[in-house]
């Protein structure tokens, strides 16, 4: 059972979901993680190509942030970016 239009919609091909996107930061945080691979997902998010962006910034939230600055920062920076 479909709760939304949109999870019917990629479980009908309709749309893509993020399984690339998960690809490119499952190797980007294993060769390199840190800053870099956080400004790609800054950057990844950024292209509104993402299907689901809440649930891409959840999964990796953690293999991307190392100091506690930078999480009160991004998540500023998400917030804003993706109220409008």
């Amino acid at each position: 059972m479909f709760v939304t239009f949109k999870e019917i919609y990629i479980a009908r091909g309709l749309l893509e979901d993020d399984y690339e996107w998960r690809i490119c930061l499952e190797e980007t945080i294993a060769i390199q993680p840190g800053v870099a691979c956080c400004w790609l997902l800054v950057v990844i998010l950024l292209t509104d190509e993402v299907a689901e962006p809440y649930v891409l910034w959840d999964q990796f939230k953690a293999g991307v942030i190392i100091q506690p600055k930078m999480a009160k920062s991004l998540f500023i920076f998400f917030f804003f970016f993706f109220s409008f």
